[in-house]
């Protein structure tokens, strides 16, 4: 009760800064800096900590000093060239091609953090006010391609950036990023044809699916028809990275790390499947990864040949967020939008505003990783390669991953993972003479 009364307190800090900044700052404000008055290929936000968002509420009513500055310095990918922001700790960062990005954010101690984003049909986007604390963005007031802060200036208690009442993955009319898709996990299927989705709808904007009352847009939709508190399509129990329940390896961002040998992570593990790291309590996002073991250039365990969001393999159909909506004006049951299938992550059609695009979460760039263990060998970090983590003669060494030469290629099956999506190195050579590991699942989701 408590911990939800100081977040109730911070997002109305939060809110009626925004409301200031409405009216003090015209165009320049955080609320302003949304919709159509977005700069295309741009990005925008202001940074905050939970200790200067009350500083700013203070400075609103009581204008003595300036907004706290925040030391940081903020890398676009793996850019080397710093951007600073201003004395109100607002940047802006133009020319972002379309794609998935993360905004690495570095304060002054060392501290990094990262901030996955997408730009998409060449619109700008603006992340708002972004509160730093336990060395995460713990939230955002704004919108950054996947996920809608929450903002409600006229206490109507629906979110003025975002409703989906047609739960269709797009964001309605009337809302400041109208137009918009975003990172909608449940899949869309309409069997009555009234054009609305049979499996969600948000129709106040606040991250719950109104049809059956859960949280969304971690990655796999979460589905509980038998009231058990665990996702009936998705769940992994020992942080391997393989669902436990479909053997689909997918992208994490915490690596492997076994210490006692128990074949347990003990970074993360989600046996419930609720997108919240069981060890560490951290949201996260997962995507489909990738397994090739018969070397046709499909993914044994993930496609999406009519672009609904629900993973066409196997004998558990797993809603995902592909994050680009679901149209279909000519009637014939596949999006128009995107379609994936051969489950390499990159969108198959060749015409429109979204074609070829990656439907991955964040940057993906190449690592060093000898091992395959999902740490940088060079900074550390953990970091999402999406080929799980698999070591049935206990070497230490990942049987299905790795990457040496840290030439964003996997080492085994030639596949790349650097350039938001998966697809086949055409200078691969062969598998190093590994032999197909006897993976959980057998291809398509079937019991080897």
């Amino acid at each position: 009760m408590i911990q939800n009364v100081k977040k109730k307190f911070l997002f109305t800090l939060i809110a009626v800064f925004s409301i200031f900044s409405l009216f003090a700052c015209g165009d320049g404000g955080v609320s302003q800096a949304t919709g159509s008055h977005l700069q295309p290929a741009t990005v925008t936000g202001t940074l905050a900590t939970r200790t200067s968002v009350t500083l700013m509420l203070l400075n609103a009513i009581t204008p003595v000093a300036a907004v706290a500055d925040i030391p940081a310095a903020l890398y676009l990918d793996d850019s080397t060239v710093p951007v600073f922001p201003d004395a109100q700790d607002h940047f802006v960062i133009k020319n972002i091609p379309d794609g998935d990005h993360s905004l690495f954010i570095r304060l002054e101690g060392g501290t990094e953090m990262e901030f996955p984003f997408r730009m998409a049909d060449g619109r700008g986007l603006d992340f708002g006010l972004m509160t730093l604390a336990n060395g995460q963005v713990h939230d955002f007031t704004g919108f950054n391609g996947y996920h809608f802060g929450w903002i409600d200036e006229d206490s109507d208690g629906i979110n003025d950036n975002f409703t989906d009442i047609d739960g269709d993955g797009i964001c309605d009319n009337n809302v400041r990023f109208a137009g918009y898709s975003y990172h909608m996990d449940q899949g869309f299927l309409d069997t009555n044809h009234d054009g609305f989705n049979d499996h969600f709808a948000d129709a106040d904007g606040d991250g719950i699916n109104d049809l059956s009352g859960h949280r969304y847009g971690f990655g796999f939709g979460f589905t509980d028809a038998d009231d058990d508190g665990a996702n009936d399509r998705f769940v992994d129990a020992d942080g391997d990275g393989i669902c436990d329940l479909s053997a689909m390896p997918f992208q994490h961002p915490f690596g492997w790390v076994d210490e006692n040998g128990d074949g347990i992570n003990d970074n993360f593990v989600d046996a419930d499947g609720d997108g919240v790291n069981d060890l560490s309590g951290t949201s996260y996002v997962a995507m489909p990864g990738w397994a090739d073991f018969d070397g046709d250039n499909f993914n044994d365990f993930f496609a999406d040949a009519d672009g609904d969001g629900i993973n066409d393999l196997g004998n558990i159909s797993t809603p995902y967020g592909h994050g680009f909506g679901w149209i279909d004006e000519n009637g014939d049951g596949i999006n128009d939008r995107f379609i994936d299938a051969d489950g390499d992550g990159i969108n198959d059609l060749a015409f429109g505003s979204f074609a070829g695009q990656g439907s991955c979460y964040g940057f993906m760039t190449s690592r060093q990783d000898t091992n395959g263990d999902g740490f940088d060998d060079v900074t550390g970090l953990p970091y999402r390669h999406g080929f799980g983590w698999f070591d049935a003669n206990g070497d230490g060494t990942n049987d299905v991953f790795t990457d040496a030469d840290g030439d964003g290629v996997n080492d085994y099956y030639g596949y790349h993972y650097d350039g938001g999506g998966y697809h086949r190195n055409q200078g691969f050579g062969g598998n190093m003479g590994m032999q197909v590991p006897m993976w959980p699942i057998g291809p398509g989701g079937m019991m080897n």
